[in-house]
């Protein structure tokens, strides 16, 4: 399979490609509530049409998750989508679920984030299907639920049955943009709730109390001053750890001495640093609060945690889609790291090495009149097709 000529196949399915968006983004899958059953059984259709085999797995019923596959045997390689959308909201100047063209930009919910790549994946699958008895491993074509919500639904759930925590590589079409970039390293995040118990008092005597705001807002000071562990790494932007106090609450009453006080804190740190050592040191300067202000007590809730993760520059799957890209854009992508997170973390952190990159326009998902260019769908199908027969392919 030459790579000119899988180009100018993929680009002759341009109109395909572009129904199978149609069909997505009419399949209303808005996260809450999800409904990734209708956008399930736009591929599962898909898959039937095409004789390639195809099952479901549901969490709870409606959160549809649904697998693909051609070929059989090692290597395998998964292109993992997500089939839910955050909610349209307002602003549209076109009806968010009927995919609207104008000139070569396709307007509608879901066409950056993530229909658009997963319309572009069924136009490589399809193609895939003919020349399957080239292939000498097996693709996976993946469409996840619940990836808005945190994927407890999806990627998770998935991620429990064997078969899938065996895969040699994920592509992850859900980071970066016009191709340029390829996400090969995430951040950990940490999300605390830090709650301290001071001793309520009438506000005419504050020394008969303790002020539980006081002890938090010293907290807060000494975390502003803080410089976390990690050094720094040119991957990411910023290319150190991060916090940020996003809530402070307490008291009652302005003639109340707060009895008390929350602080929830967002710390993204890098790969290479424990978890472990942020608690460490936040509960050092906790005990010493807690001496400080006598009658004060600490508590710390983990409300969200996940690991940094990171691919080796030189796996095989980088450089395939390096590669792909080159070929199809004529121009190379760098890596970079991403301070959020997509479900590649959930698929690094099973030991599947995962990459994220996207061919939308920055800066676009979640917006009002959310859009992708046709052509950079039509080229991100064949930079799909390129990779993964480079991947599996007999003369690889």
């Amino acid at each position: 399979m030459n790579p000119t000529e899988i180009i100018k196949n993929l680009r002759s399915r341009r109109a395909a490609l572009l129904g199978y968006l149609a069909d997505l983004i009419a399949a209303r899958t808005e996260n809450p509530p999800g409904d990734e059953h209708r956008a399930a059984k736009v591929v599962e259709s898909f898959c039937r049409r095409l004789n390639i085999p195809s099952e479901i797995r549901e969490q709870a019923p409606g959160r549809s998750n649904i697998i693909a596959r051609l070929g059989h045997g090692r290597p395998r390689f998964a292109v993992v989508c997500h089939l839910d959308t955050v909610p349209a909201g307002d602003g549209w100047l076109t009806d968010p679920f009927v995919a609207t063209a104008q000139g070569d930009l396709i307007y509608g919910r879901g066409t950056n984030d993530n229909k658009g790549q997963m319309a572009a994946a069924m136009a490589a699958i399809e193609f895939l299907k003919e020349h399957e008895a080239d292939l000498a491993g097996e693709i996976l074509l993946i469409g996840a639920a619940d990836e808005e919500r945190g994927s407890a639904l999806g990627a998770q759930f998935l991620l429990q049955a064997d078969d899938l925590r065996q895969l040699d590589g994920a592509i992850i079409p859900d980071a970066g943009h016009r191709l340029e970039n390829l996400d090969v390293a995430e951040k950990g995040l940490l999300f605390l709730k830090i709650t301290c118990h001071g001793r309520q008092a009438h506000g005419s005597t504050p020394d008969l109390g303790t002020s539980a705001i006081y002890a938090v807002a010293e907290l807060a000071l000494w975390l502003r001053r803080w410089k976390m562990p990690g050094g720094s790494n040119p991957l990411f932007n910023p290319p150190t750890a991060t916090k940020n106090v996003g809530l402070i609450s307490g008291g009652v009453a302005p003639n109340v001495v707060p009895g008390r006080c929350e602080l929830q804190l967002d710390m993204r740190f890098l790969p290479g640093t424990d978890a472990h050592e942020l608690l460490a040191a936040i509960s050092v300067t906790i005990g010493r609060l807690e001496r400080k202000f006598p009658g004060a007590c600490f508590e710390v809730e983990i409300m969200q945690e996940d690991v940094p993760t990171a691919v080796a520059p030189d796996a095989p799957l980088i450089l395939a889609l390096a590669d792909a890209i080159e070929t199809v854009r004529g121009q190379r992508p760098r890596n970079f790291g991403m301070s959020g997170a997509t479900v590649a973390k959930q698929f690094l952190a099973a030991g599947v090495p995962a990459v994220g990159l996207s061919p939308g326009d920055d800066g676009v998902a979640h917006i009002a009149n959310e859009y992708i260019s046709a052509d950079a769908l039509v080229d991100f199908a064949a930079v799909l097709t390129i990779c993964l027969t480079t991947l599996t392919g007999r003369n690889k």
